[in-house]
């Protein structure tokens, strides 16, 4: 039996990997699915982890945010159990993960995650926990590995919404760097108008000018903090 461990935001993920795993004679525990009703949720994942075959970690900056993530780690190295980190997302490893899981080999999923699939089934099967044997007769290793529809496609939903957050402050950027350039413009043209109808507005001028000079100001350092908050929430550090 194979637990999974993942960030309760990325259930679907999780179930992906269920699916993936179930379609090739492999079974899965993970919370809540597993949980016995009226069962205590700490002590039916204790033992979970102390009789499972291997954890299976959903490896993204959500999970690395997860003291429970982290809990369930810590569980598995005390009963040495074997863990396969399956990493979903292009995010780099904070110091508690990095201390836990550092220097384990790690199955990357961006760009290609239908081969981590495929990666992760004979990894599980080349260390014979598909049954919790001792090891695996050689034919089985030729078995294709099965990739349920969808399985894909849900896995890769992880580093899309990543690339998707990091490109909202750059499409901020930009949006902000244009609008700034349709106002010069409409200031040009009006100081352009003004002179022709009133060559004396050197006053009027100079109060556009100066007005037009601290809206820039306030508008930049408006954008840079929006960016700075955006990158410290990104990074797990707000």
């Amino acid at each position: 039996m194979i637990f999974i461990s993942y960030k309760s935001e990325e259930s679907a993920q999780a179930h992906a990997v269920c699916s993936l795993l179930e379609a090739n004679g492999i079974d899965c525990w993970m919370a809540p699915d597993s949980i016995e009703p009226g069962g205590e949720y700490g002590t039916q994942i204790t033992n979970a982890v102390r009789t499972c075959d291997a954890l299976v970690l959903l490896l993204t900056e959500a999970a690395q945010a997860s003291t429970y993530v982290l809990s369930e780690i810590d569980l598995a190295m005390t009963f040495k159990k074997d863990i396969v980190p399956l990493h979903l997302d292009d995010v780099e490893l904070n110091d508690a993960f990095l201390f836990r899981i550092g220097v384990m080999q790690r199955i990357e999923a961006p760009g290609h995650a239908e081969e981590a699939c495929r990666d992760l089934v004979m990894r599980l099967r080349k260390v014979g926990l598909a049954r919790g044997e001792g090891q695996v007769a050689p034919e089985e290793l030729l078995v294709p590995v099965v990739v349920p529809d969808g399985v894909v496609r849900t896995l890769e939903q992880v580093q899309g919404a990543r690339v998707a957050a990091n490109e909202a402050p750059r499409r901020l950027s930009f949006s902000s760097a244009r609008f700034h350039l349709i106002i010069c413009g409409v200031l040009a043209a009006a100081f352009v108008v003004i002179a022709q109808f009133d060559p004396n507005a050197e006053w009027l001028i100079t109060s556009v000018v100066l007005f037009a000079l601290l809206f820039e100001v306030i508008a930049a350092v408006v954008l840079g903090l929006s960016n700075f908050i955006s990158r410290r929430r990104r990074s797990g550090r707000a």
